[in-house]
């Protein structure tokens, strides 16, 4: 397995962990009691900063060696299926993003509940990305690409490394990384 492809399963066991503990908070927001507004406005920051900026492109990159590849077949299917959810999830973050900033500064007029469900479906719709990336593409591409393939898409340098899980932790989740840290331990 290529070095990017470790590091894409590695950012999506992230992403996977994140998602848990925001649906932590949505099952908090269900039974009534206040969720950790902060918490879930970091987790968004973080899926703003790190997934829909670095991680996203760098699977684009992957997608479009693979097209190169696959020509029109089933896998150029997915591949522009999933390629159209990279347009979407930024914009479904953003807006979450938004609506928790309304509610945790009471300017929402949406019940718990229709908050709870947006959440939710934001859930849903990451990890079902997730997961066709997961069990559908990655390991068809790669099988497709060849030696060199890998090696031109390990020669682009990444600038920005994971501020939440990477070698440098960002001051600005230093909450959510304590807060990360002290769950794994037993």
């Amino acid at each position: 397995m290529s070095e990017l492809m470790r590091a894409l399963h590695t950012d999506h066991a992230h992403l996977n962990r994140l998602l848990q503990v925001l649906e932590g908070q949505t099952r908090a927001l269900r039974r009534g009691e206040d969720p950790d507004w902060d918490r879930i406005i970091d987790i968004l920051d973080y899926m703003i900063q790190y997934p829909d900026a670095i991680h996203h492109p760098r699977e684009e990159r992957l997608f479009e060696k693979a097209l190169e590849r696959a020509g029109e077949s089933g896998v150029a299917e997915t591949i522009h299926k999933l390629s159209a959810e990279h347009e979407t999830l930024p914009k479904r973050t953003l807006a979450l993003r938004k609506l928790v900033d309304d509610v945790r500064d009471d300017a929402a007029i949406l019940t718990r509940e229709e908050v709870s469900e947006r959440i939710e479906d934001y859930i849903r719709r990451q990890r079902q990305h997730i997961v066709t990336e997961e069990t559908s593409l990655f390991p068809l591409i790669e099988n497709l690409l060849a030696p060199e393939d890998w090696e031109a898409l390990q020669s682009v340098p990444v600038e920005i490394h994971d501020p939440v899980f990477g070698p440098v932790a960002s001051e600005q989740f230093a909450r959510l990384i304590e807060e990360l840290s002290s769950e794994q331990d037993p």
